[in-house]
């Protein structure tokens, strides 16, 4: 945990001291730093934002999880679920430290959670949003949910998990049934209703689909995620 001598080249020095558990990096020309690692950025929120490599750092893990979608459904209609928001994770290494990526976290249904080039040259990471439920005015009929957000430029890439599907017997809520809202790898879909002029179940965690309601009010969808993870 004490600081420790290094030569400059020209003169001997010594660092700062560190503290229980941290890790001694070099910096190049400079004094070597302490790092606790992985140094791990969790953001729910950001558009067209910077994420800059932090020193002594040269691989980060990305999570990126889109968007659920919202359940459909209304007073005289049943609603399938809406679908999951999916999951893209990439390891980038081999990354310099200050160097830069553009992030954009989905935050509404359509907008993608997406990392891409700043300084640093990568291939888009994306996790795709899910896509809100459908609404079928009460009938004998049967409606598939919407399929769930796509994932792209991982190392691994889950799509969303599908939209429940709702159906019906005839023409009135007690003889119709909404789906269950699509789940994604960090959240669970808001449960539909069933046979009720009821309100779709919320989603919960992130990137999860509402459930289908069979009143003026659906199940919300949750918004997405991205973690960067520094080591």
């Amino acid at each position: 945990n004490g600081g420790v001598g290094y030569g400059t080249g020209t003169a001997h020095a010594y660092s700062a001291a560190g503290t229980a558990g941290q890790t001694l990096t070099s910096a190049g020309a400079a004094s070597p730093v302490w790092i606790t690692k992985p140094v791990v950025t969790v953001l729910t929120t950001g558009a067209a934002a910077t994420y800059t490599i932090p020193a002594g750092c040269t691989t980060v893990k990305v999570t990126a999880v889109g968007p659920g979608g919202a359940g459909g459904g209304s007073a005289t209609a049943r609603g399938t679920g809406g679908s999951g928001g999916g999951t893209a994770i990439k390891w980038l290494t081999g990354v310099p430290p200050g160097n830069t990526l553009t992030y954009t976290v989905g935050t509404a249904t359509g907008t993608a959670t997406a990392v891409s080039s700043g300084t640093q040259v990568i291939t888009t990471i994306s996790g795709g949003s899910g896509t809100a439920g459908t609404s079928t005015v009460f009938a004998a009929s049967g409606t598939a949910g919407p399929a769930g957000g796509a994932a792209t430029g991982g190392d691994i890439n889950v799509a969303g998990q599908q939209g429940g599907d709702s159906f019906g017997t005839s023409t009135t809520a007690a003889t119709n049934a909404s789906g269950t809202g699509g789940s994604s790898l960090f959240g669970l879909g808001g449960a539909g209703v069933a046979f009720t002029a009821t309100a779709g179940r919320n989603a919960s965690g992130y990137g999860g689909g509402g459930g289908g309601g069979q009143t003026a009010t659906v199940g919300a969808a949750t918004f997405g995620l991205l973690i960067f993870e520094a080591y």
